[in-house]
């Protein structure tokens, strides 16, 4: 019996990536991979861009890797798939490196160089790709059927870390679009829609704060985190939705904690992870009683006006890189393959 099943990590990073489970970092691979995630920045009429990534071999016996790279994409709901070579910014037909097949001894250090090349007539925007690091020694795991037999399952691993070439894409564009609070499933929900109209994909850690209106001053009573331990990723000229429990007891995921009837406000506060450290706010009034809560809507206003200058709290970092973001998991039928990657 074989089967295949592919997880994607999201690091970002990917870092873009990407991205199942639980998020991990690429050294688990037995091997570490520095840079987690690879940016190459064009400029004016400059054709060929390079850069390069170190791959250490964390084992105590010797470990043969392959290294290719593939396109993807990620869905409203952060997914990441991967797409054909045709797609318009994909970097796997514009991608050259070295070396693509190579064994490293116990702590020996591998440099694999990479070249971009854009003709000018490629659109400004951004390009991406995922380098994955495939080791072609395969570990066999047995696995106990229900039938009483045995199969022996061969899983072969490999990491990945997102590429993006910039060409004349200096900048991203993230608004809210739009924001509400509604009951599911017995819990008060966050319903949230990121718009990125730039040229280049957004970063951004976020945190809500609930209050409740007590004698026309409002109390905070709950922070929360949008995405633990990952940035939020919204790629350019696409949209990203979100669904946040509010009301989710921090120790135990499956409970929700009671609040009283009453005025409460949502306010979202969005980091985005640029030179300027802007936060991108939004507030969400909402009211709970006895009976289901009733749906508040707000639609976001101008998002220029909604700046300001504050600090939250960085993400928690694992071996030097703050774990990035996304989650797919693809089921096929060839032999088992096990794949981790950064967005």
């Amino acid at each position: 019996m074989s089967s295949f099943v592919t997880r994607f990590c999201s690091a970002v990073a990917v870092t873009a990536v990407l991205l199942a489970s639980l998020c991990v970092p690429v050294a688990q691979a037995n091997y570490s991979i520095d840079p987690l995630r690879v940016e190459i920045n064009f400029k004016g009429k400059r054709r060929v861009a390079t850069s390069s990534v170190k791959v250490t071999n964390l084992e105590e016996t010797p470990i043969r890797l392959r290294a290719y790279v593939e396109d993807w994409n990620l869905d409203e709901l952060g997914g990441l798939t991967l797409v054909g070579t045709d797609d318009t910014w994909g970097v796997s037909k514009r991608v050259r490196f070295n070396p693509k097949e190579f064994e490293l001894q116990p702590e020996q250090v591998q440099v694999v160089r990479l070249a971009v090349s854009l003709p000018p007539t490629a659109p400004d925007g951004e390009y991406r790709g995922m380098l994955f690091f495939e080791n072609l020694k395969s570990a066999q795991q047995r696995m106990a059927l229900s039938n009483g037999y045995g199969a022996t399952v061969e899983i072969k691993q490999r990491y990945g870390i997102a590429v993006y070439a910039f060409k004349n894409a200096d900048n991203s564009n993230p608004t809210i679009t739009t924001a509400s609070v509604a009951p599911e499933n017995n819990k008060t929900v966050l319903e949230l829609t990121l718009q990125n109209d730039g040229k280049r994909h957004t970063r951004m850690l976020g945190t809500v704060v609930i209050s409740k209106k007590e004698g026309g001053q409002l109390q905070p009573i709950s922070e929360v985190k949008l995405q633990d331990l990952k940035d939020i990723v919204v790629l350019p000229g696409q949209a990203r939705k979100l669904s946040v429990p509010l009301n989710q007891s921090p120790t135990n995921s499956m409970e929700t904690v009671d609040w009283a009837p009453g005025d409460y406000v949502a306010t979202i506060s969005l980091k985005l992870k640029n030179n300027q450290g802007d936060i991108l706010e939004q507030v969400v009034p909402f009211s709970l009683s006895a009976s289901p809560l009733a749906k508040a809507t707000i639609e976001a206003a101008d998002p220029t006006a909604a700046l300001a200058q504050e600090e939250l709290v960085a993400p928690p970092v694992v071996d030097g890189a703050a774990v990035d973001n996304a989650e797919e998991t693809l089921a096929t039928d060839n032999p088992a393959t096990e794949t981790s990657a950064t967005e």
